[in-house]
């Protein structure tokens, strides 16, 4: 289980953003209770708020020296996807409304996992396991787009 006293000390880090936003989470290797020696990484679910903003006070703050820290609108799919299943809630305003405003990000995520799985594409399921551990560069929504797209027109070319 995460530390008590780790969740703590975010959720004081980040007070200065609590009324602004749905919610802080921890994810990545903290969240997954693996190596302690990595960063620690937090996202920060804005809601309907101006993100721009939200950003701007992230940068004048302290926190992004001590935090990786990502905001979850920004995210690519996969990411968010796995902000989704693996992260600890730090705090949240009102956990019913973060679950709602996550769901639909979920359904999104799911489906698209479905039809990955469905079209048979091997890299997906070497990328569900290994690519949340890759650089995001790497792996960027649009990298993933045209591997797949090159999948598609090898398959097509060779008939």
């Amino acid at each position: 289980m995460v530390r008590e006293e780790l969740l703590r000390e975010i959720e004081e880090n980040f007070e200065f953003l609590k009324d602004k936003i749905l919610g802080i989470l921890l994810f990545e290797s903290y969240a997954r209770e693996e190596d302690r020696r990595s960063d620690i990484d937090v996202c920060i679910v804005v809601g309907k708020r101006d993100v721009k903003e939200i950003w701007e006070e992230l940068l004048a703050s302290e926190v992004t020296a001590k935090y990786d820290v990502n905001i979850f609108e920004l995210l690519p799919l996969r990411l968010k996807g796995e902000v989704i299943e693996n992260s600890k809630v730090v705090w949240c305003k009102d956990l019913g409304e973060l679950s709602y405003y996550l769901f639909k990000f979920r359904k999104i995520w799911e489906e698209q996992k479905l039809s990955l799985r469905k079209l048979g594409f091997e890299i997906f399921h070497w990328l569900e396991k290994n690519a949340f551990k890759m650089s995001s560069s790497v792996f960027s929504s649009s990298n993933l787009s045209l591997m797949l797209q090159a999948r598609i027109t090898w398959k097509n070319f060779q008939g």
